[in-house]
């Protein structure tokens, strides 16, 4: 712990601790996103679902990409000196995050035990727009808290 007044100490990739775990928290949450979307549905239910699409299943599909984009989002915005993050943080978040609902459906494709949904597609979709403007507004709370 540094004495008040010195600067904050650095590791092994020259972040402070707190920006450490900023810089990997998106990729350790798509990590779960990755997993979740590729392993039977059995697995995770504990049984095979009734049918393959449900309100519950959508929900689930905005809430895990909303957080995606809302940490991509903390990552990039919040290293930023102004109140909102600048639209190519923003454009950049959602573009990262649509390419990864993109990609999953596509590697689901093939899958015996998934299918590549038009539906999920636009769960996700949803989820990043929310996620965007809801971290969006919170950095600008934080920043008008600190003072910038």
């Amino acid at each position: 712990m540094n004495a008040p007044g010195e600067p904050a100490t650095t590791g092994a990739l020259g972040l402070r601790p707190c920006s450490r775990w900023r810089h990997w928290t998106p990729w350790l949450w798509t990590a779960v996103i990755v997993i979740v979307s590729v392993v039977p549905a059995e697995w995770l239910l504990g049984a095979a679902p009734e049918r393959s699409w449900s309100v519950l299943a959508s929900l689930a599909h905005a809430f895990e990409f909303a957080i995606l984009a809302g940490l991509i989002v903390w990552r990039e915005g919040a290293a930023q000196t102004k109140a909102w993050p600048s639209a190519v943080v923003l454009l950049r978040a959602g573009a990262t995050a649509l390419l990864l609902a993109l990609l999953i459906e596509v590697v689901q494709w093939p899958l015996p035990y998934r299918s590549f949904d038009g539906r999920d597609l636009a769960a996700d979709a949803a989820g990043i727009v929310l996620g965007l403007g809801l971290s969006a507004v919170a950095l600008r709370r934080a920043a008008c808290r600190s003072g910038r």
